[in-house]
């Protein structure tokens, strides 16, 4: 399902997901794409 979404908005400038910073094999999954931690783009997010 993910790879489908990945696929389809291929030409939208940002693609983001959450996870748990603690989940190894969901961070693993992300990189596996290309994916880099929000703090790598010089960037913040916030949530509540």
């Amino acid at each position: 399902m993910f790879k489908k979404a990945w696929d389809k908005y291929a030409n939208v400038r940002m693609f983001q997901v959450n996870t748990d910073i603690e989940d190894e094999r969901d961070n693993q999954f992300y990189k596996s794409f290309g994916m880099r931690p929000i703090s790598e783009g010089n960037m913040i997010s916030y949530f509540r």
